[in-house]
């Protein structure tokens, strides 16, 4: 396994733990546990994989990134798109410092960032849509203009969710005309929502 450097588990929807990482895997580069849901629990690294430059978790079932990943000092790529259950990153996020992209969008729990991931200074990359997230420390303007359209977009997205989720201002209807009502309401505000993604997707 010592020259083994793509370690490809995508899809894989009955895994629940991920097979040891041995010590001998020095030369892994890319794990991919994409589209794994029943994946909780991550292992920890410590120290082992120091080679490790992409780490691919989106869509896996993870609620916290586990404490060693600060072990990961050569990762440029980590991957969390669609992790829903995850509701924090690491407080020591500049321990990644050879971090270039990040991707959280779609972590719809996630509304705060550390203060530590401003400090990474190879960050290129960073996509936020989709979260709780609607503004980034004033201390960093240069990222609040990179980051203004999807702050935005997530704005305008909790809005239309908070509207939808909403009591019907049909008061004066009967309980059969605010079913009605309410029905339609809520088919429409799903295709603006599919348009909104749409168009943030097309926009980058």
């Amino acid at each position: 396994l010592s020259r083994l450097v793509v370690l490809d588990l995508e899809h894989c929807k009955s895994l629940t733990n991920l097979p040891c990482i041995s010590t001998e895997m020095e030369s892994l580069k890319i794990l991919n546990l994409c589209g794994c849901p029943k994946i909780i629990n991550f292992l920890e690294f410590n120290w082992v994989l120091k080679s490790l430059s992409e780490l691919h978790l989106s869509g896996t079932g993870i609620e916290t990134l586990p404490s060693s990943i600060d072990c990961l000092a050569a990762l440029s790529l980590l991957n969390l798109k669609d992790c829903c259950h995850l509701e924090c990153l690491p407080g020591y996020m500049d321990s990644l410092m050879s971090l270039e992209k990040l991707d959280i969008s779609g972590c719809r729990r996630l509304v705060n960032l550390p203060d530590s991931l401003w400090k990474i200074k190879c960050l290129k990359e960073l996509d936020l849509r989709g979260t709780g997230i609607i503004e980034v420390p004033s201390a960093n303007p240069v990222w609040q203009d990179l980051l203004k359209y999807q702050l935005s977009l997530n704005m305008s997205f909790m809005n239309l969710v908070a509207f939808q989720s909403s009591p019907p201002l049909l008061a004066g209807y009967d309980e059969s005309s605010r079913r009605v009502a309410f029905t339609i309401l809520n088919r429409y505000l799903q295709v603006l929502c599919s348009l909104f993604l749409s168009l943030s997707h097309a926009h980058c």
